[in-house]
C-alpha cells in the first residue's frame, strides 16, 4: 500500500496501537500458555505427539509435532483495521538451496480484548476474556489443532539427508 491520506479508522488503529498492542500482548502470553497446557495434559502428548516450547518472554514457541518442527512468531501488525498480535506460525522447511528455512502457514491475531480470530477472514476462534473457562480452554485446544493441522498439510518438508 503506498501512503496516503488515512480515514478516521486507520488513524485510530495508528493511535491506540500502543494502548492495544500492550493489551494484546498480555492475552498473546496467555495464549500460547493455554495452547502448552492443552498439549501437556495427561494423555495429551501420547495422543497428539505434540510439544510446546515456550519462549522466554512468553511471546513465541517451538511447536514439536508429527509433521516436523514450527514455530510461532508474535507481530505487532495492524489487521482487520485494528492493531493487534499476529501470531505467525511457521514450519521447518529444506529450501531450493539446500538450506533450512521456514515457510508461512498459518496465523492467528489477537487483539487487546482476547479475541483470537484468524488472518484471513477474521473469523472468531477463541474469546479469552470469557468468563467460561472450560469453554476458552475447549476454543484454544481448538485452534491448537488447527495450527497442527496447518502444519501437516503444508507439501514443504525438512530433509533428513
Amino acid at each position: 500500500m503506498n501512503v496516503g491520506r488515512l480515514d478516521q479508522a486507520q488513524h485510530r488503529a495508528v493511535k491506540d496501537a500502543k494502548k492495544d498492542l500492550k493489551e494484546a500482548n498480555k492475552f498473546a502470553v496467555e495464549f500460547l500458555r493455554k495452547i502448552q497446557h492443552q498439549f501437556a495434559k495427561a494423555g495429551a502428548p501420547e495422543l497428539w505427539g505434540v510439544d510446546v516450547e515456550l519462549e522466554q518472554n512468553g511471546l513465541g514457541a517451538k511447536l514439536i509435532t508429527p509433521f516436523g518442527l514450527a514455530r510461532t512468531i508474535a507481530v505487532c501488525s495492524i489487521v482487520h483495521g485494528k492493531a493487534q498480535i499476529r501470531y505467525v506460525i511457521e514450519k521447518a522447511v529444506t529450501l531450493g538451496n539446500g538450506l533450512q528455512g521456514y515457510v508461512k502457514v498459518a496465523a492467528v491475531c489477537i487483539d487487546s480484548h482476547g479475541v483470537v480470530t484468524s488472518e484471513v477472514d477474521g473469523e472468531k476462534l477463541a474469546n479469552l476474556n470469557d468468563f467460561d473457562e472450560q469453554k476458552v480452554q475447549k476454543e484454544v485446544g481448538e485452534v491448537g489443532v488447527s495450527i497442527v493441522h496447518a502444519i501437516g498439510i503444508e507439501e514443504k518438508y525438512l530433509s533428513q539427508a
